[in-house]
């Protein structure tokens, strides 16, 4: 029975030395990674109806913290809106910003992968809301403001509408005879021409009058508009329509 200890000797030195060589071929990414804000807003600037800037939100992941047993290769981040997934080299950077130029709930997939093929992803939500901001001056046929709730990436839709909308009837220094009063009527519309909400408003000479309100459909395309009712002088309007997401 002498024989035994040396064969189990044997048998524990080899057992030792294959689980050491399965655990180095297995390989480990960890994947970690910084990020500025996940929230934020796209905002579209009008004037007399035309588009004159536009301003995108930019979410920037680093994964300089990023750690595996072999060296890594690249590291990836993906969209949920067709776009094509940016993937940089390691040796590049270590930095990669996405741009997003729409209002949505975006799904993000960033990943890490090693010389050896070996991976780790992990998933973050990105909430981009829309701000537009509308001026019309001098005008006694305003424009039809449109907007679209819809989101394009086919994600959740938004939790509520914000709009705000003031009607200036301004005083003009050359205007010796003294201005008139402005009746208008506010109207938000949807794509079926229903009239979802309305109000009246009415501005003296150098006055401005504001409707505030929540709009919740969020599921058609709708017009806000201001309808010239009576009235001889030239009115400014400034109007706001922010669509809003619910990120916690």
């Amino acid at each position: 029975m002498g024989w035994v200890k040396p064969i189990l000797l044997a048998t524990l030195i080899i057992s030792s030395f294959l689980v050491g060589c399965l655990s180095n071929d297995e390989g480990v990414v960890e994947l970690k990674f910084t990020h500025t804000s996940l929230s934020g807003e796209v905002l579209e600037s009008y004037s007399d109806g035309n588009l004159v800037s536009e301003l995108h939100f930019t979410v920037e992941f680093d994964f300089s913290s990023s750690d595996s047993n072999y060296k890594i290769e690249y590291f990836s981040v993906g969209v949920d809106d067709g776009r094509e997934s940016i993937d940089l080299s390691a040796k590049s950077g270590s930095v990669i910003s996405i741009d997003f130029s729409s209002h949505g709930m975006y799904e993000v997939k960033l990943s890490a992968f090693d010389e050896k093929g070996n991976s780790d992803t992990k998933q973050v939500t990105v909430a981009v809301d829309l701000r537009i901001d509308w001026r019309e001056e001098a005008t006694s046929n305003p424009m039809v403001l449109q907007f679209d709730p819809n989101p394009k990436n086919g994600g959740e839709n938004p939790k509520h509408i914000d709009v705000s909308s003031t009607v200036e009837n301004p005083s003009f220094v050359e205007d010796f005879s003294g201005g008139q009063s402005v009746e208008f009527l506010w109207k938000i519309t949807d794509e079926l021409d229903d009239v979802c909400q309305w109000n009246t408003g009415e501005v003296d000479d150098g006055q401005a009058q504001t409707w505030n309100t929540l709009h919740f459909n969020t599921y058609l395309i709708h017009e806000l508009s201001v309808d010239y009712e009576e009235g001889q002088d030239l009115i400014n309007i400034d109007q706001t329509v922010l669509i809003t997401y619910d990120f916690d």
